[in-house]
């Protein structure tokens, strides 16, 4: 297992481990639970650092990061370590070039074929970073205002409105059905509302 997916599956069991439900047993208490929760959090950071030392950023990498941003949200609220793993994730994914999914490829280079499965991941990636970075300008703390993420300084289309195991299908109108995408896209949606009004704001405005 490469680093990137050892920091993936570490993250998942951080997060997994600090929701415990005491009805399945396998911990003592919540306590125990949470305790066990840092230290594979810790593992996940460490790994982290050691995957983006040893190779070029890729998806897993910018998915552990969300994870641990989260769980560092739920453990210590809106810390300094929740934006700077927020901050970290966006960085990570364009790196990894998730906001050009869908530029236009140069036909003087040769590409493989296109994985129609693995740029629908990175579709639902790079907007989930983008839609938290814009819902956090109209949160009140520091970066209230201001979001990283221009619209223009990217190229990707959003997310299909589909089922995981349904992705090549048609995509279905998202006022139609739910699917396990509805949430993310209307998260989206909400988070666009919330980026037109900062920038409608004038500068300095005292609060949103």
């Amino acid at each position: 297992m490469n680093h990137a997916s050892a920091a993936l599956l570490l993250a998942i069991l951080a997060s997994a481990t600090h929701f415990w439900d005491p009805t399945v047993g396998i911990f003592a208490s919540a306590g125990h639970a949470r305790s066990v929760s840092r230290v594979w959090l810790a593992e996940a950071l460490k790994t982290l650092d050691q995957s983006r030392c040893a190779d070029a950023p890729a998806v897993e990498d910018v998915q552990a990061t969300i994870i641990a941003s989260y769980l560092a949200y739920n453990m210590q609220g809106y810390s300094a370590q929740f934006r700077l793993l927020q901050t970290t994730a966006l960085e990570l994914a364009r790196q990894a070039s998730l906001h050009k999914t869908d530029a236009p490829q140069q036909h003087h280079h040769q590409h493989p074929p296109r994985d129609l499965v693995a740029d629908e991941v990175k579709r639902r990636v790079w907007w989930h970073i983008v839609a938290t970075d814009w819902l956090l300008a109209f949160t009140s703390g520091p970066q209230e205002g201001t979001y990283l993420v221009q619209p223009r300084h990217m190229s990707i289309a959003h997310p299909r409105h589909a089922f995981d195991n349904a992705l090549l299908d048609t995509p279905l109108p998202l006022a139609t059905a739910p699917t396990t995408m509805s949430f993310a896209l209307l998260r989206l949606r909400f988070a666009t509302i919330c980026r037109t009004i900062a920038d409608a704001l004038p500068p300095g405005c005292p609060g949103i």
